[in-house]
């Protein structure tokens, strides 16, 4: 799974929880997922659904989480992504003809949206007639627009 993102697990009995019902602890072995101290499942019922919450990782990150119930452990592994890095969609240039000394407008797109810490873009002109930024920085926001 993608690193920033939730998942969930679920804990399964072999049979119905007894009355008062069964409280599962669970551990993750590395930071780069938490879960709940604890899940219970309540009297009858077999499951419960708990929540994975992943942290951001720069390399792919291989973890376990275990349930522990009556002197039993149950482990499950997984393994946190790094974010994809979006790719440049397009630069586009408005005006794309212009005489000395007048301005046009870049617009840089990326295909997604940038990683938490941001996505910088170079930029560079072959040509001393036109000067561009050095780049453009992109920011990790939930909503943050395609295009800059």
């Amino acid at each position: 799974m993608t690193g920033g993102a939730q998942s969930t697990g679920t804990v399964t009995l072999s049979g119905p929880a007894l009355t008062g019902g069964a409280q599962v602890l669970l551990t993750s072995d590395n930071g780069a997922a938490s879960v709940p101290s604890s899940v219970t499942i309540p009297a009858g019922a077999t499951s419960a659904i708990f929540t994975v919450t992943t942290s951001t990782v720069t390399t792919s990150t291989q973890l376990t989480i275990s349930a522990s119930y009556a002197g039993l452990t149950k482990t499950a592994s997984l393994t946190v992504v790094p974010q994809a890095l979006p790719s440049l969609s397009s630069l586009t240039l408005n005006p794309t003809s212009v005489t000395g000394g007048v301005q046009s407008t870049g617009t840089v797109t990326l295909s997604g949206p940038a990683p938490t810490g941001g996505a910088q873009v170079t930029l560079s002109s072959n040509s001393v007639a036109a000067s561009v930024p050095s780049g453009v920085t992109f920011l990790a926001e939930p909503a943050a627009p395609l295009s800059r």
